[in-house]
């Protein structure tokens, strides 16, 4: 079997495809890709293969914002190590898009890229590294940073002028766009301006959006980055910055930059690194768990459950002994994180990861579909859509898992390629415009119950809407609206008493995309909320 590929010097016109697959290093150097040429590089669970992508040009003269073209100039999908350098992209959906990558003891790093007139510059899933001196700007979403993945957004602290550090600039929707547990672990030196952004409209545009509420999260330090001459944190950085950001240290080049930290916590995180540079994995695991004892109330507790997972991955790179079991039950039973709000809600995530290394997959499947049918958020149902896919895509190729079917058969993707174009539908709808959402659901002053999240959601043909009344009404009913806000259905004359209610709703006649819902009570709208309709 080859083990490497190596293409230099190469050009691929007219929608050209470069495939790299299964237990490849693959190097990509001085290449050009034209009119939706593009690159795809799929290396599952080989833990020693390295994709040097350096030194590229790719330019489609024929680009789209159609997320179901899903044309990008690269594609990397469970690459354990990964190089991507000193590339210039111009055009395409996503400029670089990659997936549960990173997990490798080699190199995980995005560095240098120019990337202009794309969909979305970086669309960063699920990963582990380090996005550093990239200029991304003239895009319509700069970077998205996605389901728990762990990331450091790292300028040049000596640079003279913005070109010399990490540009992100003047991206039509939302410089820096990150979900709720994948706030970066690093966020230093960059340079993020839009000087016409406007929060306002259906399309809210900040420098940086963190799809989170407050008081659900604790505050992050986003020191040490420079803004823009009309900066003004209530407008440009979401949600409340006086709550959710430490901002007060500004730096612009060619402004010397501040020092790193130097908590108790931040110096025990430090040294568990040092510790996984070394290869010294058990040492490191047992650093990572005396950070959580010690220092649960900090963010660095929280990257460190992320990083037991990692080192246990690593252990299977050394071909050392990993043992999932053990830090499942970790997660499961550690006092500590059980006791901690934050930390109980995020870790759920990673014991489910744990469930797929070991195979249980009947206990994932439930996972997932219990998150589609009882979403917290709607990024939680959307991301778990997402994964339910790709494990039925990895079981498919597992003898333990080709014939383990859940409830919720409409997950289960036709083919790679289907699920890869709704992957990258779904993603595109975040962040839905949370102030527009705030004014839909101001509830009338006929307050007598509460609307519940449709079932499943996203939902591909029939949907279950409930709602809670208080008490016995004169009527109820439902309307659905598309995003503009004109009336698509109308379901008049549903159950009145008081209790829990539900009605079903065909959305077959409907086309993809994202819609509201409303509860009508004695003619008064009680609650909106949103749901999404694939096909």
């Amino acid at each position: 079997m080859v083990k490497s590929l190596k293409v230099h010097d190469c050009n691929f016109v007219n929608m050209a495809k470069l495939y790299g697959f299964k237990n490849n290093d693959i190097e990509i150097n001085g290449c050009f890709f034209e009119n939706l040429s593009h690159l795809i590089l799929q290396n599952p669970d080989d833990f020693t293969s390295t994709a040097n992508i350096t030194n590229n040009q790719f330019t489609n003269y024929r680009s789209t914002y159609d997320p179901l073209a899903s044309y990008d100039a690269m594609y990397l999908d469970k690459v354990s190590n990964y190089t991507i350098s000193n590339n210039v992209i111009n055009g395409y959906f996503n400029g670089i898009n990659i997936a549960k990558s990173g997990y490798g003891k080699g190199d995980a790093t995005i560095e240098n890229n120019t990337i202009e007139y794309a969909y979305t510059g970086i669309c960063f899933y699920s990963n582990q590294g380090i996005i550093k001196n990239n200029h991304i700007y003239g895009n319509y979403a700069g970077v998205k940073l996605l389901n728990h993945s762990s990331s450091g957004l790292l300028g040049n602290v000596n640079a003279q002028n913005p070109e010399e550090t990490q540009l992100i600039a003047d991206n039509e929707r939302n410089e820096v766009y990150t979900s709720q547990y994948s706030f970066p672990k690093t966020f230093k030196y960059n340079v993020v301006i839009d000087e016409d952004n406007d929060d306002s409209g259906a399309t809210a545009d900040y420098l940086l959006y963190w799809d989170t509420e407050v008081g659900t999260m604790r505050k992050v330090n986003i020191h040490y980055n420079c803004w823009g001459e009309n900066f003004d944190a209530p407008n440009d950085l979401y949600p409340d910055p006086y709550q959710m950001y430490d901002y007060s240290y500004i730096w612009c080049p060619p402004t010397n930059g501040g020092t790193p930290g130097s908590s108790s916590a931040y110096l025990l995180y430090n040294q568990a690194q040092n510790q996984i540079d070394n290869e010294d994995y058990t040492t490191a695991g047992n650093t990572l768990k005396s950070l959580i004892a010690q220092y649960p109330n900090t963010n660095y507790a929280q990257y460190a459950i992320k990083d037991l997972y990692e080192v246990e991955k690593l252990k299977s790179s050394a071909k050392s002994n990993n043992d999932f079991a053990a830090l499942q039950d970790y997660y499961q039973n550690n006092t500590t994180i059980q006791n901690n709000v934050i930390l109980q809600k995020m870790v759920n995530f990673w014991i489910n990861r744990c469930d797929i290394e070991l195979a249980h997959y009947d206990e994932a499947i439930a996972h997932y579909e219990s998150i589609i049918n009882q979403p917290e958020s709607l990024q939680d149902s959307i991301f778990a859509v997402i994964d339910l896919g790709d494990l039925y895509l990895m079981m498919e190729e597992n003898d333990k898992g080709s014939k383990v079917v859940g409830k919720i058969t409409t997950c289960i993707p036709t083919s790679e390629k289907a699920h890869k174009e709704n992957r990258d539908y779904l993603i595109s709808l975040l962040p839905f415009n949370k102030k527009m959402a705030e004014t839909e659901n101001e509830k009338s002053s006929a307050n007598t119950g509460n609307l519940l999240q449709n079932s499943p959601n996203p939902t591909q043909d029939i949907t279950t809407i409930g709602y809670q009344l208080e008490n016995d009404v004169r009527e109820a009913s439902i309307v659905i609206y598309d995003y503009t806000g004109k009336v698509i259905q109308r379901i008049n004359g549903l159950s009145h008493t008081a209790g829990k209610n539900s009605t079903e709703v065909s959305l077959t006649q409907l086309p993809s995309g994202t819609y509201f819902y409303s509860l009508f009570i004695n003619g008064h709208k009680l609650d909106t909320k949103k749901l999404i309709v694939i096909h």
